[in-house]
């Protein structure tokens, strides 16, 4: 896998919306899309693995990772069945979000199932004052095998998103990005309310080593949308490798 990699997140609630993703993603098919799947620990644990991962291989299209919430404590169980569908995907990751309502034994046994199908568990902060918390939690494991998925929409701006993350970034195995005009998303290259050419120079500079996922939660996208604005974060991305080299 390549030092930075782009990739867009889509959101899938229920059976309704899953019917519909073989149209969704016909639109990214010979296009190399990496896709974060983002919906709720109750879908992840009430689909098979085939229904999820089934449509993305039919049309080419590679899973990053799988997100979902914390919900408080997790079933072992349940969990383990996630982590199969993980399993199947290429990016081999699963991203939670709110993870500080875990206990520390429910920590231990996601630790233990990742670590034992060779599965990435990235640890999300619901706000930037949990993160100095939760990477010490990850600190508390050894392997490599929990890391730290990071969202810039959850700072008001790039300057300060950059200023809180600089000194965890080498634990942090995804980055979500977005950009808006007042409340209307805006291209995710165009500086507005965040400057994201400033934050990929910082990310390039500083060996970032995951995904750089294209996700506006605030506001819906379409997936022609999200479409564009990947095919421009590859074109930047790859401008400032050259430069690199």
């Amino acid at each position: 896998m390549q030092h930075v990699v782009p990739a867009v997140g889509i959101r899938v609630e229920d059976e309704e919306s899953l019917g519909k993703l073989p149209n969704r993603l016909s639109r990214f098919e010979t296009s190399h899309v990496w896709v974060q799947l983002i919906s709720s620990y109750k879908f992840f644990s009430d689909m098979g693995v085939s229904d999820i991962t089934d449509v993305f291989i039919d049309h080419d299209v590679n899973i990053a990772s799988l997100k979902f919430e914390s919900v408080g404590e997790i079933d072992q169980e349940v969990f383990e069945k996630i982590i199969t569908i993980a399993d199947e995907t290429k990016g081999r990751t699963i991203i939670i979000s709110r993870p500080l309502s875990l206990s520390s034994t429910t920590l231990e046994r996601i630790y233990e199932l990742a670590a034992m199908y060779k599965v990435k568990i990235l640890l999300e902060p619901e706000k930037p004052e949990n993160l100095k918390q939760i990477s010490s939690i990850i600190g508390s494991f050894m392997g490599g095998i929990l890391g730290l998925s990071l969202v810039q929409e959850k700072y008001s701006s790039t300057e300060t998103f950059i200023s809180s993350i600089r000194g965890y970034l080498q634990v942090a195995r995804n980055i979500e990005i977005s950009n808006y005009d007042g409340t209307e998303p805006a291209p995710i290259l165009i500086p507005s309310q965040y400057n994201n050419p400033m934050l990929l120079r910082f990310l390039m500079r500083n060996q970032f080593e995951g995904f750089l996922t294209i996700c506006y939660s605030k506001r819906m996208t379409d997936d022609t949308w999200l479409l564009r604005e990947l095919f421009s974060l590859k074109e930047q991305l790859a401008t400032l490798s050259e430069k690199e080299d």
